[in-house]
């Protein structure tokens, strides 16, 4: 594919031009300015991703996202690079973002949970891993949590399942005159008290293991 045209520049301090064929200086630098110059380009490099992809979902916020797509599609920058920039960028809010690491490392951990992500990315820093050896991490081990982090999300989800099932049988009730919820249920099949009796068991099982596992974690904490 022939590359488009693009007469545009981008003015840099210290009467710096950049263009899409190079850098031009009009004059003479200073030690300190040309180094200046130079961590500003390096800057440049280590932010572009993140920045091409906060403009698109910038764009897509602020004209809808068929139209900011119709005009990223105008860019002389390949669109799928694009799209994938912005999914990473939704992925990461600014303060969740890491110096420490590169794009490529958020990249890596954005398909999951906001916490797996932190998780992963704070055991790249602490490993100095390279987005690559977060791959091979995650491949290998992509379920390596501790017991208390599966505990709390299985305690969320029964919690979360609890709500919609007393939701659901609520709503059974409120069109009588009683909202008794004992004087709903004692109409019903065996079945329903079977699965509140068994929702109630599991959560009872939940809470003690996690009472357990918490007593394990003081012991052996030195």
């Amino acid at each position: 594919m022939k590359k488009t045209a693009n007469n545009g520049a981008l003015t840099l301090p210290h009467g710096v031009t950049l263009t899409t064929t190079g850098l031009v200086c009009k004059r003479d630098l200073s030690s300190n300015e040309w180094k200046t110059l130079g961590e500003t380009l390096v800057l440049c490099r280590e932010s572009i991703q993140w920045a091409l992809g906060d403009w698109m979902c910038d764009g897509c916020h602020r004209y809808g996202e068929r139209k900011a797509i119709a005009i990223a599609k105008g860019i002389p920058y390949a669109y799928h690079t694009l799209e994938n920039l912005a999914r990473v960028a939704r992925a990461f809010e600014h303060s969740r973002r890491r110096e420490g690491l590169y794009w490529s490392h958020h990249d890596e951990v954005a398909a999951l949970e906001p916490s797996e992500q932190d998780l992963w990315l704070d055991r790249a820093i602490r490993e100095n891993w390279s987005s690559k050896q977060l791959r091979q991490k995650i491949t290998e081990d992509g379920f390596d949590h501790s017991p208390e982090d599966d505990l709390e999300k299985y305690v969320d989800w029964l919690d979360n399942a609890m709500q919609v099932i007393a939701t659901k049988l609520y709503d059974k009730v409120a069109p009588w005159e009683s909202n008794e919820l004992g004087t709903y249920l004692k109409g019903q099949p065996d079945a329903l008290w079977s699965l509140v009796a068994v929702v109630g068991k599991a959560k009872i099982f939940i809470v003690e293991t996690d009472q357990f596992l918490q007593g394990l974690l003081v012991e052996a904490t030195p």
